[in-house]
């Protein structure tokens, strides 16, 4: 029906000879069979030429009708006027966000392949397609190694976090008596999604952070008698990134095998890995990522972060003022091996697998915990990502702050009795991690966790905090960081260790000109910046309150990095708080979840830790930040192309429990849509004026 009105009221509107005009020029140039067939004067023709004008006779006796009956015509044009403006809105709103969200693909990719551009500089034999057939390949050794419960194919390639985490989960299924079953593994797609090449000595790796999506099947077998357990075979698609690191200055060998392939990438030989982690030919420490890349982290997709971001925060200050060896990558993996212990001791209401990692302090604080005869513990633990948020220093000790984003089913245990979650919980716990004022980072070390710092032995589970073969103590921070304090991160001792941390935060932003811009007619005017340094120090500002810290005149909450599972949990917690969360709203947020990549299952164990009051989720202090959140929610829903009737459902329902009014949440969309559609286009400009001036100066140097 409404096909029929827009029809018919552009047939009023368009006038008639110019509508027959377009008609009949079209028809009579491309008509081929009745050009073809017959003779131009042919029978086809006279029959689509009495055809035409039927159809203008009844258009004519439509219009006169119309005008001596305008008790029915006028309401039928302004209906059909309504009708129509309303089909133009909704094409150009789908245009935009169409726009947008190519535009903006379009736009990461000349950013990855501009720093593509700047690895192959310093390492003209990297090819970044053999790369990903490379990654691939660790890929499915690390799935054979998972399904063999054998970690020892892959140890020579894998950072100690991954080998600790992966080693913990095997260590649960065997107690469990099952393993794992992934067959069918069919890689759907790998991509780089953010490149860090060491532009300037300040960097110490290089990093290449790829997306893998790929299908499996998966299930549970019995260890005893190999038989699938019922109820446990999976057949799904997932996405996760695998990060992987090079220490600067390592140069590709094409004619070399490296780590994932089995051999040494500075000698050749075949890998005899021994204890100390080095070559057994050359003696090279093998995961040091001095000669060859190493997986140092897989992150869930949905809460994966790039690490551009991470250097506006108190982590910089304490690189640049008292460690310049330090590196994020070596904290996170020391973090995710700390973890590893934490959750482990846990499990066995043991606190040996942290004495070699907690500090005294810690373990004295927290063994009563693990004595308790009624204690919580999580089982099935899974890693979503582990990110250095700050660091804090005094006359005594440095703290570093780590955000660790995970998954377990909580267990209850009264006695022996044991009471198991069905579903997944979604938790976020700031880990303080300590060690001695003065200490310096050794970044050959950085992906070496388990290794003692004195003699390169690796450590044990013995009961003694101190290395078994030179006797060093190992838990008291003067040679790494260890285990202080274990928070919720919504907790208000964390809030404050946060601000804390980015107390007196400005950020000074330097470049290193190594490009010159150029106008129109290929003149130089200035100097384009294609590399930045962001630096901070200390600066008068007052710290007492995060909003008050700021990065060149913006508040470090515009900072933040927010991810997809932050984001559902955020709208699952507002929506929770006033008790109205009804079936039918909760089967459409689980729709948005899945649309954001997050799983059904850790949807439904967010639904219930909030109706619980137990879920860890982010808390924004005022009306502010709920509007930033939200229009963070909306960006991130156009740039990626899934902005549709379900998710604006959400956010309707999300901006009503903060305060705003539907015409507020629509304004607001309205708005963030022009925006970003005005960016995407100011940008893409932009970019296509550099390609041409680049083409022109490439032809310049071609000539010369």
């Amino acid at each position: 029906m409404i096909a029929i009105l827009l029809l018919l009221f552009g047939l009023v509107l368009i006038p008639a000879v110019d509508a027959w005009g377009r008609a009949g020029s079209g028809g009579s140039f491309s008509g081929g069979s009745s050009y073809s067939g017959g003779g131009f004067s042919g029978g086809g023709y006279s029959s689509y030429s009495g055809g035409r004008h039927g159809d203008g006779a009844a258009l004519a006796a439509l219009i006169n009708f119309l005008f001596r009956h305008p008790t029915i015509g006028v309401p039928t044009v302004v209906i059909g006027a309504l009708l129509f403006f309303w089909y133009m809105t909704k094409a150009s709103e789908h245009q935009q966000r169409r726009y947008i969200h190519r535009a903006f693909d379009k736009l990461d990719d000349d950013h990855i392949n501009a720093c593509l551009a700047a690895l192959q500089q310093s390492d003209p034999s990297f090819d970044m397609q053999k790369f990903k057939q490379r990654a691939e390949n660790a890929f499915r050794k690390i799935q054979d190694a998972w399904c063999e419960q054998d970690l020892t194919p892959i140890h020579a390639f894998v950072s100690d976090g991954v080998y600790e985490r992966f080693s913990l989960q095997i260590e649960e299924q065997h107690e469990h008596g099952y393993r794992n079953v992934v067959e069918d593994v069919r890689i759907l797609s790998i991509s780089p999604i953010e490149i860090v090449a060491s532009r300037n000595d300040q960097n110490a790796f290089e990093v290449i952070s790829l997306r893998v999506s790929a299908r499996a099947k998966d299930y549970r077998v019995d260890r005893a008698t190999g038989k699938m357990i019922p109820g446990s075979k999976n057949n799904e698609s997932f996405t996760e990134v695998w990060t992987f690191l090079r220490r600067r200055g390592a140069k590709t060998q094409p004619d070399k095998a490296g780590l994932i392939e089995g051999s040494c990438p500075n000698c050749g030989q075949s890998i005899r890995i021994n204890q100390w982690d080095k070559c057994g030919s050359c003696g090279s420490l093998l995961r040091s990522g001095e000669h060859d890349w190493v997986l140092s982290e897989i992150t869930q997709s949905a809460v994966w972060k790039p690490s551009s971001g991470s250097t506006l925060n108190s982590a910089t200050r304490y690189w640049i003022s008292h460690d310049p060896g330090f590196n994020t990558h070596h904290l996170e993996d020391r973090a995710s091996v700390i973890f590893t212990r934490k959750v482990t001791a846990d499990r066995h209401g043991d606190m040996r697998p942290l004495i070699k990692v907690s500090h005294d302090m810690f373990s004295d604080t927290h063994r009563g915990t693990y004595e308790a005869r009624e204690r919580a513990f999580y089982t099935d633990c899974g890693v979503g990502s582990v990110d250095v948020i700050g660091v804090t220093t005094d006359e005594h000790f440095d703290r570093a702050l780590i955000d660790v984003r995970w998954s377990g089913r909580r267990n209850q245990q009264k006695g022996e009795s044991v009471n198991k979650s069905s579903n997944p919980s979604t938790l976020r716990t700031l880990m303080v991690l300590g060690r001695k004022h003065g200490v310096q980072t050794k970044v050959e070390k950085s992906v070496s966790s388990l290794q003692c710092p004195g003699c390169g032995a690796p450590e044990s589970d013995a009961a003694s905090n101190s290395c078994e073969f030179c006797h060093m103590v190992l838990n008291d921070g003067a040679s790494d960081w260890v285990l202080f304090d274990w928070l919720p991160y919504s907790s208000n001792e964390a809030r404050d260790l946060r601000k804390r941390a980015n107390e007196g935060i400005e950020t000074v932003v330097s470049s290193i000109p190594l490009d010159r811009r150029y106008d129109e007619n290929d003149q130089p005017i200035a100097m384009q910046p294609s590399a930045v340094i962001v630096s901070q120090v200390v600066g008068n500002i007052s710290g007492s309150d995060l909003d008050k810290a700021k990065i060149n005149g913006r508040s470090l909450r515009e900072f933040a990095k927010i991810d997809d599972v932050d984001l559902i949990a955020w709208v699952v917690q507002v929506a929770a708080a006033d008790g109205k969360l009804d079936p039918k709203e909760q089967k459409l947020l689980k729709e948005v979840a899945k649309m954001h990549g997050v799983p059904l299952n850790r949807v439904q164990g967010m639904l219930t830790d909030a109706a619980k009051g137990q879920l860890e989720s982010p808390d924004p202090d005022h009306h502010g930040s709920g509007v930033q959140w939200l229009t963070r929610m909306i960006d991130m829903a156009l740039i990626d192309g899934h902005l549709d009737r379900r998710e604006q459902k959400v956010i309707a329902a999300t901006g009503k429990r903060i305060g705003l009014s539907d015409y507020d949440v629509a304004r607001l969309l309205a708005k963030r849509k022009s925006e970003l559609y005005r960016q995407a286009q100011a940008e893409l400009k932009e970019r296509k004026k550099e390609l041409a001036r680049q083409k022109i100066r490439n032809g310049y140097q071609a000539e010369g």
